[in-house]
């Protein structure tokens, strides 16, 4: 299952001079090429990758090694079963002994990148796409945590607490009512501690950022008054369910609601904050110009790009400055600059790398009109914006 710890590993692998080969591969609800007609049509997708370098530049080792990349990834994907069968992020490096297979909720359409680095991009949109999340299913009896990653469950525990009835009783002027009352609600706090605990102890294993409370409404309020303020404040929604009878499919089903509609008014929230405080000495920048710039400098917290925005630009073969294409030479070292297909491609792995948040933008006419570009910065930038 997909991780963010496994993107930044992809995005701290150095090539050593050698190219890097990165595939996705979706799986079509209808297979309507045989299997024979699938190998070749594969064969030509690297095929198209490799001729986009300059082949004959490589050395036999680094064209050798990018062979082997297409055989192994064509082996990998030959063994699986039909019915076993999942799209895939596959990377490899040959020649220096690396292959790496991740599945995928939904990889786009079938295509391979060759290049210095690996393509991650439809990786960091899967991670904003499915986040990770936990949900607490509770009542007075029963409790079930459910470990939400990549739209699958990766964590399932389930609690059962022995309360007892609230028995009426009349004796002694309501006395004997009272204490068992007492006894209840004691049992019924024993009950929520315990599924706190269980829930602290997954937290400090997986460290979610996204708490979502379900059950029915009395005792979400019960439960979420009790939870430690380390929690608490991960709580991004609510829903009803009865816990007795909640299944996994409903639980999921309401909670990818939830998510869904936190992460788009977050989003929103985000592209205001950008456009509010992009200027002098703000800390937003807006454009990809200023963008880049204070990549550079490792200002970026949380990097807006829009769903489909790429762009040519250059790349120092020296110190890796990203820029423009109309950038003539390096600023940073006056290196020797290359050609990159997208830069921004570029940017999202720096980004990664440097440990910044990266979020996809779609169908904000507001951001579109910004560039479909920003970036929320960690201090103020004298960077204007652009």
């Amino acid at each position: 299952m997909l991780t963010e710890s496994e993107v930044r590993a992809l995005t701290e692998f150095t090539a050593e001079g050698y190219l890097l080969t990165s595939m996705y591969f979706h799986v079509p609800k209808i297979q309507t090429l045989s299997h024979s007609k699938e190998q070749i049509a594969l064969k030509d997708l690297f095929r198209e990758a490799r001729r986009r370098w300059n082949l004959s530049a490589l050395s036999r080792t680094q064209a050798e090694s990018l062979e082997q990349d297409s055989r192994r990834m064509i082996e990998f994907l030959s063994a699986q079963t039909e019915d076993g069968r999942r799209d895939q992020g596959l990377f490899a490096c040959s020649v220096r002994g690396f292959f790496k297979a991740i599945s995928l909720p939904r990889s786009p359409d079938t295509k391979v990148c060759v290049g210095d680095s690996f393509c991650i991009r439809p990786l960091v949109a899967q991670l904003d796409a499915y986040p990770r999340h936990c949900v607490v299913v509770v009542d007075r009896e029963k409790a079930a945590l459910y470990l939400f990653g990549m739209g699958e469950v990766e964590q399932r525990t389930s609690m059962q607490h022995d309360v007892p009835s609230h028995t009426r009783e009349s004796g002694f002027g309501g006395y004997l009512e009272r204490r068992i009352e007492r006894h209840v609600d004691q049992e019924i706090q024993r009950h929520y501690q315990q599924v706190i605990e269980h829930l602290q102890a997954l937290f400090k294993r997986y460290r979610f950022e996204r708490l979502i409370l379900a059950g029915h409404k009395e005792n979400k309020a019960e439960f979420e008054k009790l939870l430690p303020e380390e929690l608490r404040r991960r709580v991004i929604g609510r829903f009803v369910i009865d816990a007795k009878v909640a299944t996994l499919d409903q639980v999921r089903q309401k909670a990818l609601e939830v998510l869904r509609e936190h992460e788009r008014d977050r989003k929103q929230r985000l592209i205001q904050q950008a456009l509010d405080n992009a200027g002098p000495m703000g800390r937003a920048v807006i454009g990809l110009d200023g963008m880049l710039g204070a990549l550079q400098k490792r200002e970026v917290q949380i990097l807006l790009i829009g769903d489909n925005l790429g762009a040519g630009g250059k790349r120092c073969s020296n110190c890796g400055f990203l820029g423009g294409v109309s950038l003539k030479e390096c600023p940073n070292c006056a290196g020797p600059l290359s050609a990159v297909e997208d830069v921004v491609e570029h940017a999202i792995s720096r980004a990664i790398r440097d440990g910044a948040e990266v979020r996809f933008i779609d169908g904000s006419a507001d951001f579109e009109r910004a560039g479909n570009i920003a970036a929320l910065l960690r201090y103020r930038s004298e960077l204007r914006a652009t």
